[in-house]
């Protein structure tokens, strides 16, 4: 839920009622006029779209949407429902492959994808040692990337980073 309202104030959109539906386990969006919205996804996209941000954030192309969409998917199938450690390091593994070559996920500049994969990953990096964020050095780079782009931390901790290499070889 935090992640939602970190959103619609990072889009200078206005923040509505956000509650989780109970039953389904699911987030609510609730407008003033009484239109309501269900499921992280379909939220986060109407606020993109809502803001003076919204080309540039959810991607110019069709080819950039869908590649956007792609990583709002993978969030929520891999990374919102790993339940064993497994499941986990699978997804930092290939994640961290992924960004290799990239600063941002999709394009050239911060996105939709990049902003709620942060908040996804953010519980999990906080709980990281030096040595597994040096291990997986691509997703180091750009998690301490976007904590540090303008209004998107916002009430989240700052993660540390080590700067110097802790560990060399293949001792470790």
């Amino acid at each position: 839920m935090n992640d939602l309202k970190s959103l619609a104030t990072y889009l200078n959109v206005p923040v509505a009622k956000l509650s989780v539906d109970q039953k389904e386990k699911i987030l609510v969006w609730k407008e003033k006029d009484g239109r309501t919205l269900r499921g992280l996804i379909s939220i986060a996209k109407y606020l993109s779209r809502n803001s003076s941000h919204h080309k540039k954030f959810t991607g110019e192309t069709i080819e950039e949407r869908a590649a956007i969409d792609q990583w709002l998917e993978y969030r929520l199938n891999n990374i919102d429902r790993a339940q064993h450690e497994k499941d986990t390091n699978t997804f930092i593994k290939d994640i961290n492959t992924y960004l290799e070559d990239k600063v941002y996920f999709v394009g050239h500049h911060l996105s939709l994808a990049d902003f709620l994969l942060y908040y996804g990953l953010h519980n999990l990096f906080r709980d990281l040692t030096f040595y597994e964020k040096q291990k997986y050095m691509h997703l180091s780079r750009w998690f301490d990337n976007v904590q540090h782009a303008e209004n998107v931390r916002q009430t989240q901790t700052l993660i540390p980073f080590q700067k110097n290499i802790l560990y060399s070889g293949s001792a470790h």
